[in-house]
């Protein structure tokens, strides 16, 4: 599980960590001090996470706590998602319409 967790992240997650990194450093002007300034100016106008996260999940998606609230949406989703892939039996129906 690991392994497949670091290959998943070399794909999706590192990408958007150098573009990140990259972004932060347009414009080069051969000027040390003056780069170290601009990125710090950058990084204090947006932090490195905020742009990591903003490339990788360009969507916004978010993980939320499950909540009675967001029920008939857990409802929704999960019937679509499985009679699209598979056959809705009737141990998915208890699961999905008894999700605690």
């Amino acid at each position: 599980a690991g392994e497949a967790l670091v290959s998943e992240m070399r794909a999706s997650f590192w990408p958007a960590v150098q573009e990140a990194a990259e972004q932060l450093c347009l414009y080069p002007d051969h000027d040390l001090l003056a780069e170290i300034c601009l990125v710090e100016s950058r990084l204090a106008e947006q932090p490195l996470s905020v742009r990591i996260e903003t490339l990788a999940n360009p969507a916004g998606l978010k993980i939320v706590e499950f909540s009675d609230e967001l029920a008939p949406h857990f409802d929704h989703i999960s019937r679509e998602w499985v009679e699209e892939m598979f056959r809705l039996e009737a141990e998915d129906i208890a699961m999905i319409e008894n999700p605690r």
